[in-house]
């Protein structure tokens, strides 16, 4: 069999594999990926089918399990969410917690964080554990499971199969697709790729003090928990640098406030799921009411709430305001968290004009609110920063390049020259960003997927299938992880890529044959 080569029409299957096994392909080997193999095997399991799926894992380089975002790095880089919520099965929120525990690594409840906030290189050798245990489980019951170390540049369907094209070898057909591709990668904002000093992908972090001088002049690009990452770590480094945290906004991450046990609002989620019974759309005054009617009941009001994020003040100040005080922006970061199921449901109730209008005036607090820093970060942060080793900088308006430095102009217009560029602003789902040649960007092009208006691939909102270019659902080709995002608002944290993984995990088991006469 030939190789289709990229951008060939792709038009049936041969004969003979029509009728075969079911093979599912994953594209992509990360945290999503991870948890989609554990839900399928999980699944698989419990149902009395007749042939396991076999299973094609395509990953061209990175490890598999951890992925880009959680490969090995500094024990400094900490995870922004509590160790209960990063299980790889959102069902059993535990589970990462007890792999803590049996590795012998859980940290004190009496240190300064109480162990809520662990290393990210935990978290990435856990996820390396997981999907190797999940491969294994997958083998015992009887699938075939690949690793197939090529990049996929196209995924055509064609009939009630899908040819998936690496372009160095011939197509996979397969029965089912689970893009698990993570974020978009960061933009170069201001052209500086190539340029002697710049820095485009910081992680893993622990590389930085290697690639940066004894005391250089560092310039980080964004303020979210990315750069923190890079501050913290290259605070360490002997004769270390001196940092600039600089973005247009100059929005830090809130501090994480200790949300105790239970539930953080149950009243609030009682008045969600009643407003969405009765109505099927909403406005952001409507969002506004729902938030103001918990916060009464917490003898505050969301305008109070806010102030902190609203006012602008700068990096230290908020830093030093919210480690003394939280205040009631701590009840408001809890409505943010007990929201966390509802998200996707409360996001497609608003119509569009006002979801844009959410993303460009609330969406850096939301995110600042939803991803907080460790309490420890902040501390460090706020030490950094009062022995003159760290600076934070809004209204960034352009950086180029200039001789063996680099020139940076702020709306305020001042200059400051660094011997370092680091891209710190972080993945995103802008897929107009997609590098040309890229599988997203492929996509796009082919029509078998369309950009959703508010970022990410439109998907069909229950099945997570895509949409092509007409809005037409493609069966069997499914998104799990951040590029659903533009539909279901907020997919970046683990709980929501296990709770997709889980659904669509049960769509391909329920196309399986199963055995007849068996009752469960």
């Amino acid at each position: 069999m030939s190789c289709a080569p990229v951008g060939a029409t792709v038009v049936a299957p041969p004969d003979g594999l029509r009728y075969g096994r079911r093979t599912v392909a994953v594209v992509g080997g990360g945290a999503s990926a991870t948890a989609f193999l554990c839900a399928l095997a999980k699944q698989v399991s419990a149902e009395p089918v007749a042939e396991t799926p076999d299973v094609l894992v395509f990953e061209p380089a990175g490890p598999c399990g951890p992925g880009v975002a959680y490969r090995e790095d500094t024990e400094l880089a900490l995870l922004n969410r509590p160790v209960p919520a990063m299980s790889v099965d959102y069902a059993d929120r535990g589970h990462f917690r007890r792999w803590v525990g049996q590795k012998g690594l859980m940290p004190s409840r009496g240190g300064q964080d109480g162990g809520q906030f662990v290393p990210r290189a935990w978290f990435g050798r856990y996820l390396a554990e997981m999907f190797d245990r999940a491969v294994s489980d997958l083998r015992h019951l009887g699938s075939s499971v690949e690793i197939v170390r090529e990049r996929v540049s196209d995924v055509r369907p064609a009939g009630d199969r899908v040819a998936v094209l690496t372009g160095h070898s011939a197509p996979r057909w397969v029965d089912d697709v689970v893009l698990c591709l993570g974020a978009v990668p960061p933009r170069d904002v201001y052209g500086l790729f190539g340029s002697p000093g710049y820095i485009h992908q910081p992680y893993p972090v622990r590389r930085l003090a290697d690639d940066i001088g004894d005391g250089a002049e560092v310039l980080v690009l964004g303020s979210g928990l990315t750069a923190i990452d890079v501050a913290l770590e290259l605070s360490h480094k002997a004769g270390p640098p001196r940092v600039t945290l600089a973005s247009r906004s100059g929005t830090l991450p809130d501090v994480r406030c200790d949300l105790g046990a239970g539930d953080c609002a149950p009243g609030l989620v009682d008045d969600v799921r009643e407003e969405l019974a009765r109505r099927s759309s909403l406005g952001i005054a409507d969002l506004a009411r729902l938030l103001d009617g918990e916060l009464s009941r917490r003898a505050t009001t969301l305008r109070d709430a806010l102030r902190p994020f609203l006012a602008r003040t700068g990096g230290a100040e908020q830093l030093r305001a919210r480690l003394r005080e939280p205040g009631p922006a701590a009840a408001v970061q809890r409505c943010v968290v007990a929201l966390t199921p509802w998200y996707s449901r409360l996001w497609r109730a608003l119509d569009p004009v006002s979801g844009r209008e959410f993303t460009r005036r609330y969406g850096r607090i939301f995110t600042s609110l939803r991803s907080p820093m460790p309490p420890a970060n902040a501390r460090r942060l706020l030490e950094l920063s009062e022995s003159g080793a760290l600076a934070f900088r809004a209204g960034l308006a352009g950086v180029t390049g200039e001789a063996a430095r680099f020139r940076a102009s702020f709306r305020e217009g001042d200059v400051r020259r660094f011997d370092v560029v680091v891209n710190a602003t972080g993945r995103g789902i802008d897929i107009t960003a997609a590098r040309p040649g890229s599988l997203v960007d492929a996509l796009g092009g082919s029509g078998v997927a369309r950009p959703h208006p508010l970022g990410g691939l439109d998907v069909d909102p229950e099945s997570n299938e895509v949409l092509d270019a007409s809005g037409t659902r493609i069966p069997r080709l499914h998104v799990v992880g951040d590029l659903s995002s533009g539909v279901h608002f907020h997919t970046s944290s683990m709980e929501y890529a296990a709770t997709q993984a889980q659904r669509v995990a049960e769509q391909v088991a329920a196309r399986l044959h199963m055995r007849a006469g068996v009752l469960l």
